[in-house]
């Protein structure tokens, strides 16, 4: 069944008709492809006898032969990550996610040469991330506490560190916190209360900070992996100085 959505990328909205099913009504049957680039060959992975499903994320897992993909039940409250290869089609399932109402369609981050993944799920409660290996083992829950992880943003291999933010302080603030896969030593990086958003380079020595707060607009800064400031990249004092003088009780 056709659903028409707006786009409005252009002057004039266009009508763009979208697969979706309405309650009662079949799902659009979804196959996945891998195209061999030198000879054309396509090879379908096999998606399990459930047709009545959706493919919500895939990627290649860290290997030119190996593909991920999540896959949500049509009443969406049991998530599969799937490992296909992508000669055969062979595909298997390496970890399930479920819940009796509804789950989050997160995505396995996978590092240490593929070998292990870190997934994101509210299993317990509250929104924690979770250590596997490639097979789909669990080896811990790496992140404590009665709050919620709020993004992650990659892992220090050479010291098996994890980066991200969470709800720590509460719903209203969001600062960069670090800790060890092994569930052990939890520390706080940023010191300014706030929203920050952190962008870590690939050997997460430095990451730039998109930091605000109310009153406070949104800036960047430069900063050591321990959260040191090395230099301010857009302190944005025009906008600064406009807040300032509207004089404003926070």
């Amino acid at each position: 069944t056709s659903f028409y959505l707006v786009n409005a990328d252009s002057l004039y909205p266009a009508l763009v008709p979208v697969r979706y099913p309405k309650t009662g009504t079949p799902n659009a049957d979804v196959r996945i492809g891998v195209v061999e680039l030198a000879t054309r060959r396509t090879t379908w992975v096999d998606l399990g006898a459930d047709r009545d499903i959706y493919v919500a994320a895939m990627d290649f897992a860290d290997s030119p032969t190996e593909l991920w993909l999540t896959r949500l039940n049509r009443h969406q409250n049991r998530l599969d990550v799937l490992l296909g290869d992508a000669r055969r089609g062979a595909a298997r399932v390496i970890m399930t996610d479920t819940d009796s109402a509804w789950v989050d369609a997160h995505r396995p981050l996978w590092f240490n040469g593929g070998k292990e993944f870190l997934f994101e799920s509210e299993r317990d409660g509250y929104s924690h991330l979770y250590l596997y290996t490639r097979a789909g083992t669990l080896v811990r829950r790496v992140t404590p506490g009665d709050w919620d992880v709020l993004g992650e943003y990659g892992v220090d291999e050479k010291t098996r560190t994890l980066y991200f933010t969470g709800a720590i302080d509460g719903p209203l603030a969001r600062p960069v916190l670090r800790i060890g896969l092994d569930g052990r030593g939890l520390t706080r990086i940023s010191t300014e209360p706030g929203t920050h958003s952190p962008e870590f380079d690939a050997a997460h020595r430095w990451y730039v900070d998109t930091y605000s707060r109310a009153g406070v607009p949104p800036m960047e800064v430069l900063r050591g992996a321990d959260g040191k400031a090395v230099r301010t990249i857009a302190d944005n004092h025009v906008l600064a100085g406009k807040v300032a003088a509207l004089g404003l009780t926070l």
